[in-house]
This record gives C-alpha cells, structure tokens and sequence, in this order.
C-alpha cells in the first residue's frame, strides 16, 4: 500500500496537534480542576538552536515595538522568532503541522472541553516551497489565497498543577489517490514539563494510531516524545512512524546537550522496496559560532550572531488603539440547526464542505455562533451560481513609485510572430526599465530566472505601446504606458513594430482594483467584449477575440452571451485554475474613442481596454470554490456581503545602503491582508537548503526579500474612508551566516540514536466524541 505524504502529514497532524494543545489555561471541562489550573506548554516548532536576539541581521531584520497599550492586542500579540537550518529537516513535517496547530488557540482551551477547530491547512503548507515564486501568477486572483479548511476534535485538561496534562485527539483524513484510503486517526498525549529557556521542547510522550476508515484495521502508527536522559542530561526529540504492512517506516532523532552547546540528528526512512535511506546531521554550537557535519561530510561553520531574516506571518493593528484589524470573509454553516449535521464554511471565497458532502443550490443552512450553552444558530438559504462577475477600477502610478519591484510577463517579439515560451522580468531600479531576468515556463515548477540585461529605450521595437506584466505586490495585472510612440508599418520582409520616448520615473503605470459583484450592485444591463471573451463550445468555456464586439448580458448574477447561453459551464480540462475573461463593459461608451488601435483609428485593438477604461467588469467560472459565487439569503431574501481581503497600502523604509532591501527604499507597495496572520504581496526570492541565494529550483526555498519591521504605518480604505495601521510580524525566521570551517575546528559534533517502533504504546483513547457545538476556533481566532 502506497504511503503518501498526506498519509504522513495526517499522522504527524496529531502528533503535533498533542504538542502543541498542551500549551493552555483555563478552568473545566474534560478534567474536574481545582482553581487556577496553568497549561503546560510545550515546543510550537522544531529548532535545533535558539533563535539570537543580540545578533545583527544581514537584511533588514524586527525593530522595537512601539507601545499602544498594555492590554492592547498588539502589545499581547508576542512574536516568536526561530532559526532555520539544515540541520532540521528530517522534522520538516513535523513544523508543517505544528502550524496548524498553533490556530487551533490551545492556549485559550485548556479545560474548556471537547471542542471543534476549523483549521486553515493552505497557510501551513509549504509557504516557503520554491513553486511559490510563480504560484500566483498562475492561479489568478481568486486562486492563491482561498483557504482550505479541516475540522478537528481536540480535548485538553489537567485536573490541578500538580498532574500532567493529557491531550486527545480525533481526525478523520481523506483519501489521497487509490493507494491512500480515508483513515481515522486518534492519539493521546502526556505531558510533565513545560518548555523552557534550558529545555525548548518541554516533556511529553504522545501514541497515534490511523485505522482504515470505518474500521479496527491497524494503516499506521507511531511515537512522538521528547524526554531527557537523566545520565547526561541531553534532551531526547524523538519521532518513528511504520506502517502495518511494513511497506514504508521512518526514523528521525535530535538530540541537544543539557548545556546548550551540540546536539544532532538523524533520519532513516524504508519505502515500496527501494532500499534503507539514511543520513545524519550532526552539530555542535557555543553562544557565537554553529558547526554542522552530514555523513556525506558536508560541512558548514555558521554565524550564530549575523544572520538573514524573513517574517513569515504578520499582524495588522488599528492605529489608535492596538485592536487587531479583522477581516469578515465568512463563518461556519452546518446543515442541521441543532448543529448535529455536517459542518461547512461559506464566505468570500465560496462555500467549504468536507468531501463527499453535497450542499444543493437552495438548501437551507444555519450559521453557527460559538458560546455557552451550545451558541446560537441563524437559517439562511444558499444560492450557488457557478461563476462570479468582478469589478475593476482603474488606479494609477509612476515608474518611480514602484522602483524594483519585480514585474513579471512576457513580451512578444514583433520580428517574430511565433509564440514564446519565455518568461520576463523587468524592473525600475531608479535609471531605466530593464529586463534584468528571463526563464522558460514548464508545467513541472517554478521558472528558473537567469540574470539578463536588456534595458528597454526609444531604440527597442514593440509590439505596443503598452507592456503588461504581473504584480503581486499591485495586485494583480499592470500595465506600463510608454509615450510618445510610433507605429512603423511592415515593409517588405521587415515586420511591422512600435517604438516610444525611453521610459523615465513619471511614465504611467495603471493597475486595477477588484472586487466581487454582489445583488443590489450597479451593473451596465449590456456589456461588450473584445479580449478574451467568453464563448461555449460543446459546454466548455473559453476565450475569443475580434474586431467586432460581442454582446452580453448580465442578470440574476449570471452572465449570458448574445443568444442568451449562460456562461457558467465548465473550463477546459487542462485549465485547473479556471477560466477568467477579457474586459467586459458598459455597451454605451464609445468604443472608438478607448480602443481605436495607435496606429489606425479606424481599427479596434481589443488589449487597450486593460489600460484605457476607468472601470470594467470581468467574469471567472470554472469547477473550483474560488471560481464562483456562493451567497447566503436571509429570511428577507436579502444577501449577506462577505469581506473580501483588504488591499493595503505600505511604503517600505531602509535607508541602510548595506543592507540587500535598501533597493526598496520608499517604495509603494498594496499587499492582500487575510486576516491575521495573512498579509502578501511581499517580493520573494529563492535560496539553498544552506540559505545562500540561488536561482529557484529543486532543492531550493523561496523566501521574502525583505520583512516589514515592527511598528511600521499601512493604510486600508472601505468605501470612502482610510483606516491608518500599524504592522507587526508574528513569525520570524532567522538564518545564519556561513564563515571559513576553520572557524568552528574547536566544536566537536556528538554521537547519535534513531528510536524503534517498540517504543510505541497504543493510545486507547476510546470513540470519537460528538461534538454538536459549532467550532470553537476558525483559522486561529476563538470565536
């Protein structure tokens, strides 16, 4: 039987869950406590060293925190720091899921009972992968941020201070592919200690065990602990992992010395067959210097106190007063009003049901509020429509506002009509717009960007007058407008190509805001098209283009074309991501005077609309949630408006010329705020597993370029009204610096130990309970 990687995140889910739900305060529920009872809290993350607070960043790194109020959010909200090394990857996993836990709010839960906890997995997973350099731009604007939503059963209590804490845990994991089943897994957890500033990991014992959906029969199992060996005081991090069949099994250990100066780890892993995989990285450190060995004899002398920084999460504050800023994209819905139905999600990015469950257009749900006494619940009814129209509205900038952020796209070579594969990126450092990168797109990752110098000047010759590249940190698609351009017709053999005023710091650049068209909004009754417009073939919708405009309409919140077809059919399937149309537009504007051609009046050139328009419509269909439209009606048949995320305006300050972010010095950017602990828009780049910067690609990660430091000033606006904000990062990586070997000659590196699956014990923790309550927490925030 194939053991996959969800397989392993499912078990390391629970492991972790138990880890970290330790952490919690509280009175009552699953154990009959006496006053006061303190929750033990153990590690939230796997760091072979400490994170430094003395040292220096090499890039831009957290400043001190300004103080609203002592009871503010942001003064409570802490920020925890860590340091990322090799040296940790064999409990890669391991930190994946342990994010996760951290929103189920442990800390707020403890003795509060069996409770549910929606988790936001997508957060979680890999945010650090090197795909996420093009990931983006590939899903669009609806695709890369839509959450992905699990339920837990989570039940923590410690009867008084004096007793260990015992954590259980129930979760139900779906199939992934014929070899994986649906599994049900359940694990229990016993913690004695707490972390510390000598112990980092605390002490706990935890057993999990997943059995074939609906069954007693054993898929896998495995043990989680971390203990400490009384004879040399080291503490033991230890994690094994078989399967029943014996197909696959893994090993992974890390030990570190009761002074704080070494430790190891090690890794083994056996699947389908091919063999005993192992290494070992092992390490020793002092308060300056980190010395690391493999059993390849790889070997790197790191800085413990110069270092690179990346914040991975952050907060956003209300200037005034410190509350954290909140965004209302949804809440939890279950089928049955005493909440004893199937639990779901609905909100901006559409509807969330467990798989296999089926909510029909017109059912009715009921919202579930969170309280005492069970909460309450409110019915509304659903309307799904299997596509959703957006707004855009035309903002504007200069090339020297957005001076080095990377713009990605391609740019067409009017000499040569075949379409390319290659992809660009192009910058504003100041001087000239210039390509400084290429990379050819393949469906197996991310592009891999090679330096390039190729500076655009009145000399090049264009296809337009307009560049249109892609932005994350504008949001989405912009566009450059050069001047003063001139259309040389094709001569002979010679192509036909453009040519402008050499771009400066005042040439326009136009990007649009986006937002959901919801019932009650003002819509053009007629819309045309001519980029990419949507048509239907045999049931699939795609994209056309002409020189003549193609009528359609828009009512009920459907979009329909001229002969009265709707347009909410599937896409291709090659296109996962959906499909995503041209401008749509008011069929009353005179199209002439917006998209007559630069070099012909008399033709209409379809691609001007993106630039020339001060507001038009798109539509996006497709089979994913994020691809359409889900409302609630209330009893009034009135629609609830969802938040969608708030575009926020931050300017970025580094006045240090040494340090790598000085190039975005005073620099706009409009980053997308989630919620909290989702703020993005923020440029990447790639680095090795060692944290020196390479090109992206197998074996690399992708990292921010720079982090926003705390207590720096953003802007929101709703409506008609700006909301100013201060920022704070939640989650904070530091990577050290590599030195001569040499350096580290005096650190020896130590012995090591993997565990055996012997050391399991079965946790026989009972059924799972029913919980008819609604999710106490959702993505991290109590309800």
């Amino acid at each position: 039987m194939k053991r996959s990687k969800a397989t392993m995140i499912g078990a390391l889910a629970l492991s972790a869950s138990a880890l970290s739900l330790a952490g919690c305060s509280g009175g009552g529920g699953g154990g009959t406590a006496t006053g006061t009872v303190s929750g033990l809290e153990v590690a939230d993350k796997v760091s072979v060293v400490d994170a430094s607070t003395s040292g220096t960043p090499k890039v831009v790194g957290v400043g001190l925190a300004g103080v609203i109020t002592a009871d503010s959010d942001y003064t409570k909200d802490k920020t925890f720091s860590y340091v990322h090394d090799r040296s940790t990857e064999a409990f890669k996993m391991v930190n994946e899921i342990l994010c996760m836990i951290s929103q189920t709010k442990y800390a707020d839960m403890v003795n509060m009972g069996v409770y549910k906890a929606q988790i936001n997995t997508k957060v979680c997973r890999g945010n650090d992968s090197a795909d996420n350099a093009s990931a983006s731009q590939q899903a669009g604007s609806s695709a890369s941020e839509a959450p992905e939503y699990e339920t837990w059963i989570v039940d923590s209590a410690r009867p008084d201070n004096s007793s260990p804490q015992t954590v259980k845990v129930w979760f139900h994991e779906k199939a992934d592919g014929p070899y994986d089943p649906p599994k049900f897994i359940n694990a229990k957890m016993t913690i004695t200690e707490a972390a510390s500033s000598s112990n980092p990991y605390g002490l706990f014992t935890m057993n999990f065990v997943a059995y074939a959906e609906g069954t007693t029969n054993v898929i896998f199992r495995g043990t989680l602990k971390s203990e400490k060996d009384q004879a040399t005081g080291k503490v033991l991090l230890k994690f094994v992992d078989e399967e029943a069949s014996g197909a696959f099994k893994e090993a992974a250990s890390l030990e570190k010395n009761a002074d704080g100066t070494g430790g190891g780890t090690a890794y083994q892993y056996e699947n389908f067959g091919q063999g005993v995989q192992e290494g070992t990285i092992n390490f020793a450190y002092n308060t300056t210097l980190f010395h690391r060995i493999d059993n390849l004899n790889n070997e790197a002398c790191l800085d413990r106190d110069t270092f690179e920084t990346s914040a991975w999460r952050y907060g956003m504050y209300d200037a005034e007063n410190g509350n954290r800023v909140n965004v209302s994209s949804g809440f939890p819905i279950n089928t049955v009003q005493d909440g004893s139905g199937n639990n779901g999600w609905v909100g901006f990015w559409g509807l969330w049901v467990p798989d296999g469950v089926t909510i029909d257009d017109g059912a009715t749900v009921y919202k579930q509020n969170y309280g005492p006494n069970g909460g309450t619940s409110t019915p509304y009814t659903i309307r799904k429509v299997a596509g959703k129209l957006k707004k855009h509205t035309k903002s504007t900038l200069s090339l020297g506002d957005i001076k080095n952020i990377p713009l990605e796209g391609g740019i067409p070579d009017p000499t040569n009509p075949t379409p390319s594969n290659t992809m660009y990126r192009v910058t504003w450092n100041g001087t000239d717009l210039a390509i400084r990168a290429q990379a050819e797109m393949t469906p197996d990752g991310p592009p891999a960007w090679t330096d390039l110098y190729s500076p655009i000047t009145s000399a090049t010759h264009l296809p337009f007058g307009e560049l249109s590249f892609y932005s994350q940190a504008l949001g989405g698609q912009a566009r450059i407008m050069l001047e003063n351009c001139t259309f040389t017709p094709p001569s002979g053999e010679t192509m036909g190509y453009t040519t402008c005023d050499t771009p400066t710091a005042t040439t326009q650049v136009v990007f649009y805001k986006e937002d959901i068209v919801y019932p009650g909004d003002t819509v053009p009754s007629s819309l045309v098209c001519y980029d990419n417009c949507p048509s239907v073939s045999d049931g699939v919708v795609s994209g056309s283009q002409g020189q003549t405009a193609q009528a359609f309409t828009f009512g009920n919140m459907v979009l329909k074309d001229g002969s009265g077809t709707s347009l909410v059919q599937s896409v291709p399937g090659g296109d996962s991501w959906g499909f995503n149309s041209g401008p749509l537009f008011d069929a009353a504007k005179n199209t002439a005077t917006y998209l007559a051609c630069p070099w012909d009046a008399q033709q209409i050139c379809g691609w001007r609309a993106w630039s020339s328009l001060d507001e038009f419509y798109t539509w996006e269909t497709g089979l994913n949630n994020w691809n359409q439209l889900t409302l609630l009606l209330d009893g009034n048949s009135a629609p609830l408006k969802f938040e969608q995320p708030l575009r926020v305006e931050y300017t970025h300050h580094q006045t240090d010329q040494n340090r790598s972010d000085y190039k975005y010095n005073n620099v706009k950017f409009f980053l997308d705020y989630n919620g909290f602990g989702e703020l993005h828009g923020i440029p990447g780049k790639c680095v090795d597993l060692g944290g020196e910067p390479v090109t992206c690609g197998q074996n690399t990660r992708w990292v921010p370029e720079f982090s926003i430091p705390v207590g720096s000033s953003a802007a929101y606006t709703k409506g008609t009204t700006t909301f100013n904000t201060i920022i704070k990062p939640l989650e904070v990586e530091q990577r050290m610096v590599k030195l001569a070997n040499s350096a580290c000659s005096a650190l020896t590196t130590p012995a090591y130990t993997l565990p055996v699956i012997s050391e399991w014990v079965n946790p026989a923790i009972g059924a799972e309970p029913t919980v008819t309550d609604a999710p106490a927490v959702i993505g991290g925030v109590v309800q």
